[in-house]
């Protein structure tokens, strides 16, 4: 079984997997996931239920699609007004890294071969929302840098 190459370019802040315990959302109550993070840290609220505290359907059958569908609805609604100032990307496999960024700034990634790049997009104009969330939430990481990173998976 051969490997696969694979590079990245990105503006943001690499935290490494032994690291990952630092980020609020890598969590067994979040799953390590940001959004049921941002979520909660702002306080959202469904407008009904439909899973109980140990995330089974309550009543122990699955809503219909339409109950469903509207739930979700609801939350992506929530999340669209109410946005990330950050994304987060897994760079490797295994969890080798991940990657904080801005959902503003340039992302590039390749995995076999090459990606032309206009350099016109890799000025960055300031984000204040990303920067102020680094300074609240994980001020120990610093500040964004240029990242150029490659693995083989």
């Amino acid at each position: 079984m051969g490997q696969s190459p694979r590079a990245i370019i990105a503006y943001g802040i690499a935290v490494n997997e032994d690291d990952k315990e630092n980020l609020p959302w890598c969590s067994d109550e979040f799953d390590e996931d940001p959004e049921d993070w941002w979520r909660k840290e702002l306080g959202y609220t469904p407008e009904f239920e439909i899973y109980d505290s140990n995330g089974v359907y309550i009543g122990g059958n699955k809503p219909s699609e339409a109950i469903m569908s509207q739930y979700f609805d609801n939350q992506r609604k929530w999340m669209s007004d109410n946005p990330m100032p950050f994304s987060t990307k897994l760079f490797g496999y295994e969890g080798t890294s991940i990657i904080i960024t801005s959902p503003k700034y340039p992302y590039y990634e390749v995995e076999w071969g090459s990606k032309e790049i206009n350099l016109a997009t890799l000025v960055i104009i300031p984000d204040e929302s990303f920067i102020n969330f680094l300074e609240k939430y994980l001020p120990e990481l610093g500040f964004p840098r240029w990242l150029l990173a490659a693995k083989l998976f």
